[in-house]
């Protein structure tokens, strides 16, 4: 992936990660594939969005829907481990949206 073309994936929300909202800079931004690559997902600029460590280790191959899926059954667990508790306070306001479904994304 070029510069040119990692920049246009960051700027697509503004430095934020897509997923929880959290502030990342350029350097620190993973290149997420909204759809996986191996659930037939493109490998074009549209299916990728930028995303903190966090929240891209802990999406994996999900799609976004799984990926909420994921974060309410580990947000609803009693024992939580260390990560979960650390993701679970950035998303402490959420509310069912991922930062991306909630703002206008620059294309």
């Amino acid at each position: 992936m070029t510069k040119q073309e990692r920049r246009i994936v960051y700027d697509k929300t503004g430095g934020r990660c897509a997923y929880c909202g959290c502030a990342i800079s350029f350097d620190e931004m993973q290149v997420d594939h909204m759809i996986s690559l191996h659930n037939h997902g493109a490998d074009d600029i549209e299916n990728m969005l930028p995303a903190c460590r966090e929240c891209n280790y802990y999406k994996r191959g999900s799609n976004p829907d799984g990926f909420r899926r994921k974060l309410k059954k580990a947000f609803a667990k009693e024992k939580k481990c260390d990560f979960v508790q650390r993701l679970e306070r950035k998303y402490e306001n959420w509310k069912d949206k991922f930062f991306y479904e909630d703002k206008i994304i620059i294309r």
